[in-house]
């Protein structure tokens, strides 16, 4: 590990080292170059100010960059912004900045809150809806715990829409775009002005794809997806009042995966093993072997989820793949009184969200998770900013919102394995006792074919808060700047797990079953037991201050020192493992604590107008305490407050137009993240390891059975998960002009990204290995912007990232990988009105 003070030291030398020379050359040039950078403004800091302005480490995609590059999902943008990660899961989003983010735990709210033209996005599920008509991006970096309250201390993104243009003629434009993967994307927007005072804007999107991965198992290419979004926008203006609505939905829907299995093997041998797992991992490996033989030959490397089959055995469950229909309306009204400028926001956003996995990831039909989502948040925001001064400035402001997420998720474990007799003969030759695996594993008392639970979780949440923050000019240079925000959140939760089977009254969630076999086989499996708990309530208040010193050295740089503190919320347990006492009683582990976390930031920030260059620097370090894991176990996710690390870093950005046509820039960022203290969970080579030394022979109602305890790692000192070493994105684009009609663009951008882990147990089957993804492009547009034609090429070096990986179910040694995608190249057409 490594001091962020050799960091500070050198970045400042850099900047001090650097101030001569650079305002000699500003002021040698002044009338050298036409300005050919536009300015940048942003509302980082709930008002609009320059870029250079704002004592923050920001990154911004122009509505310019966003168009060129063509993204329209987070998970694709996320590559262009150096720290950013946003992988797919099961069943969960992982958004993680600087290192900070959240599990795949449905309890979990996000460290990385995103903002929509005001709107609050707490939920991860709410980072797979397309991005559609933006006008600019702005990712804000480290706690942002005053303006913008909870769950942010990781950073911010802060998405603006576009907005109509009041007067002026009716405009709209059309692209379309194909490429690989039976890819088509279309988009479409159109500015409407009614009259002096009011105008409006439509867009729409639509876009499929057949996806980049082959399934071995059904012949087919996966995810297969659907995406459709629509946003509508009004704007209505008056003498001294603004008023903006907008209306967004999206439909979203997907069949199968973007997995694959990456090891396939079981490493224990059937002494080590649990009693519970034993039969069950050694007869599911067995079978897999026999019913599909090419699997241990050539399997690695494909992918093998099942469709139709998994859906027939279950019928309760929904199919493999997923939807998520989602719909909000923000309204923002803008107005002024005694010089202050008032804004009022209020927004109602909600999805509904379905998905099915073949959770065993295996060519078998042995175990379907089945998820149904259902959120709605009702948000207000009022802020009052005072009259600009060269003394004191300050803004304030009240923050109230109501959520309210619900979800039920099932589990169907089918005991044939989607093959009976197959399955029966290798048990009883095995076993002695034939039928389905849990008639086997219950010595013949139980031969139910497919077993099942169910967990409704119904979690309501109030949160309020105040916030102030003001501004002292102490000279004509120095600025500083200290706030505060006081916050409550209440939550209160409905929790209830049942198990059913088919020989216990069927499957659905009403045929709920206490019977002692069924529960100790989902218990020994899977750590799952039924309970109905009575409505369980939690409270806390945070207050979260911070304070930024801005220096103006000269016309052209400007230094900043920042801190600043933020907390992610506290919550209950959302995985299907949640710990009882009794049937009414849940543990005290069944909670987790607030997360903290205090961010140190030193920056210097350049802007050279005459020589079309601007860039930024900033050296950084966070303490984050009582982090917020989900670590998974073989079968299992289990939650915790587990640990707490130092994060250190430097990031920096720049943009430069030496000539005419050319703009070159990029982004850096270079992070250490080192765990303090971490108690985690083991990987399957230390958990086989464990289990050899540490067993007991207990007595139970159903006889002797062995018992383990729970291996775990300490992890001090070692690094944390989506943190790669280092991460970068450049890119430049040249307009060469042409004939009179049209200009000839030529555009590349590289993005690179250092190996990390997916998983808190850190293990190496679980590390996406270092990429470098190179994107081309090469287009032609008429002189007048009336028509363009680009063909493209992403990830022409074709390296594949690992975005998220998990171990096997049951089957120790074996691994799954979620892949990005590979080369595509493509051809778009946009045509302007």
């Amino acid at each position: 590990m490594f001091s962020i003070k050799p960091k500070i030291t050198a970045l400042m030398l850099l900047v001090v080292s650097g101030f001569g020379p650079l305002d000699l050359f500003a002021q040698d040039d002044a009338d050298a170059n036409n300005n050919r950078l536009e300015e940048v403004v942003v509302t980082a800091q709930k008002r609009e100010q320059g870029l250079s302005d704002v004592p923050i480490s920001i990154q911004v995609l122009s509505e310019e960059r966003l168009d060129d590059i063509g993204i329209t999902s987070w998970e694709g943008l996320a590559q262009y912004i150096p720290g950013l990660q946003v992988a797919k899961g099961v069943q969960e989003q992982s958004v993680y900045m600087r290192g900070v983010g959240s599990g795949t735990n449905k309890g979990f709210e996000q460290s990385v809150s995103q903002f929509i033209d005001g709107m609050s996005v707490s939920r991860s599920q709410q980072y797979s809806v397309p991005l559609l008509d933006v006008q600019r991006i702005e990712v804000l970096k480290g706690s942002q715990g005053v303006l913008f309250g909870k769950n942010t201390i990781a950073g911010v993104i802060n998405t603006i829409s576009k907005s109509p243009v009041i007067g002026g003629e009716l405009d709209a434009y059309i692209s379309v775009e194909s490429s690989e993967w039976n890819t088509t994307r279309s988009t479409m927007a159109s500015n409407i002005p009614v009259n002096d005072n009011f105008a409006m804007r439509v867009a729409f999107s639509s876009d499929q794809s057949d996806g980049w991965v082959t399934n071995a198992y059904t012949s087919e290419t996966e995810p297969q997806t659907t995406n459709e979004a629509m946003r509508l926008t009004f704007l209505y203006e008056m003498d001294d009042m603004e008023v903006n609505l907008k209306y967004f939905s999206s439909d979203s829907d997907r069949v199968g995966q973007h997995s694959q299995i990456t090891d396939w093997g079981l490493v224990a041998a059937p002494p080590i093993l649990g009693a519970a797992g034993k039969q069950v991992a050694i007869a599911v490996f067995t079978i897999a072997n026999i019913a599909f033989p090419g699997i241990a030959t050539n399997g690695v490397g494909q992918d093998f989820t099942t469709y139709q089959a998994m859906r027939k055995a279950t019928p309760y469950a929904n199919a493999n793949g997923g939807s998520n229909d989602a719909e909000n309306f923000v309204l923002n009204v803008k107005t002024s009184f005694n010089d202050h400028d008032v804004q009022w926001t209020s927004s109602k956003s909600e999805y509904e969200f379905t998905e099915g996995a073949d959770a065993d990831m295996s060519p078998l039909q042995f175990i379907t998770v089945s998820g149904n989502e259902n959120f709605e948040a009702t948000t207000h925001e009022l802020v009052i900013t005072s009259p600009s001064s060269d003394t004191f400035e300050y803004i304030a402001g009240f923050y109230i919102e109501e959520t309210e997420y619900s979800f039920q998720n099932d589990a169907f474990l089918d005991g044939t394995l989607g093959n009976a007799g197959l399955t029966n003969a290798v048990l009883t030759a095995a076993l002695g006792v034939g039928g389905s695996l849990w008639n086997a594993q219950s010595g013949g008392a139980f031969n139910a074919s497919v077993i099942s639970s169910h967990h409704l979780h119904d979690l309501v949440t109030s949160s309020q808060s105040i916030f102030a923050e003001g501004t002292f000019y102490a000279t004509d240079k120095l600025s500083l700047t200290a706030g505060v925000r006081w916050s409550e959140d209440e939550k209160q939760l409905m929790d209830t797990q049942t198990l059913t089977s088919d020989i216990t009254g069927g499957n659905n969630r009403s045929d709920a079953s206490l019977n002692p076999i069924l529960r100790g086989i989902f218990f020994g499996a899977l750590g799952r037991d039924t309970y109905a708990f009575p409505l369980q309530s939690m409270k806390e208040d945070h207050v979260t201050p911070s304070f930024k010193a801005n220096y103006e050295h000269s016309d052209t740089t400007r230094l900043y020192v920042s801190w600043a503190e933020g907390y992610k919320s506290a919550g209950f347990d959302g995985s299907d493992n949640v710990k009882r006492i009794d049937y009414t009683t849940p543990d005290a582990s069944s909670r987790f604590k607030s997360e903290e976390a205090t961010t140190i930031e030193y920056g210097a920030k350049f802007d050279f107008p005459e020589q079309n260059l601007r860039a930024n620097i900033a050296a950084f370090s966070t303490d984050y305490q009582n982090m917020q894991v989900s670590a998974f176990v073989g079968a299992s996710f289990v939650v915790s407050n587990a640990g707490a690390s130092t994060i250190e870093g430097i990031e920096g950005d720049f943009q430069w137009s030496p000539v005419d046509g050319l703009v070159v820039g990029g982004a850096f960022t270079s992070l250490d993240v080192t765990f303090d203290k971490f108690i985690a969970g083991c990987t399957v080579a230390q958990d086989v390891a464990y289990r050899a030394a540490n067993r007991t022979v207990v007595s139970t109602p159903r006889g002797p059975q062995v018992v383990y305890g729970t291996c775990k790692q300490d992890l001090k000192g070692q690094t944390g998960v989506y943190a790669p070493d280092m991460s970068t994105s450049v890119y430049a684009e040249y307009v060469m002009a042409g004939t009179n009609d049209f200009n000839v663009v030529l555009g590349a951008d590289v993005n690179k990204v250092g190996e990390f882990f997916s998983q808190n147990d850190l293990d190496p089957a679980n590390l996406s290995p270092e990429t470098t993804k190179v994107n081309l492009r090469v287009g032609i547009e008429a002189t007048d912007e009336k028509w363009s034609l680009t063909v493209f090429g992403r990830n022409i070096t074709n390296e594949v990232g690992k975005s998220w990986g998990v171990d096997l179910p049951l089957i120790s040694g074996s691994h799954i990988q979620y892949l990005d995608p590979g080369k595509e190249v493509g051809v778009r057409f946009r045509v302007n009105f």
